[in-house]
């Protein structure tokens, strides 16, 4: 067995979903310390409850091919959504640590951003549901 063949399976999974929670908790570490000791604490905490999303997220893709059969609609679908409501929320943290204090930025185009994920990923739900009912 090649190492490409090696990484292209389930196995290549673990490792990179070993090698991601494994900077998501360095990360998370991170976050913790500075939310400790600057001024801006909101901006952490939203920071802090991303992150273990992002965890939860890659332990669901990685538990998925050693579930013993197919993946469910669902599972497949709640990792999606994770990650991109983490991903939405991460990038709205960092740009309000990151955006000069002049700027104001507004959580509604975020909101709206992980609205419409969810919308989506309960129409994909449904739909996935119907073709599987017939």
């Amino acid at each position: 067995m090649t190492i490409i063949t090696w990484l292209a399976g389930p196995n290549g999974q673990i490792f990179c979903s070993a090698s991601a929670i494994t900077i998501l908790v360095l990360m998370l570490f991170m976050s913790i310390r500075l939310y400790a000791s600057y001024r801006n604490k909101k901006n952490y905490r939203l920071l802090i409850l991303s992150i273990p999303v992002f965890m939860i997220q890659r332990i669901l893709v990685t538990a998925a091919p050693y579930s013993g059969h197919d993946a469910h609609p669902w599972l497949q679908l709640s990792a999606s959504l994770l990650q991109t409501a983490a991903f939405i929320n991460i990038n709205y943290v960092l740009l309000r640590l990151y955006a000069q204090r002049s700027a104001r930025l507004k959580a509604t185009p975020f909101i709206v951003m992980t609205a419409a994920a969810f919308l989506i990923a309960a129409a994909q739900l449904f739909f996935a549901l119907r073709a599987a009912a017939r």
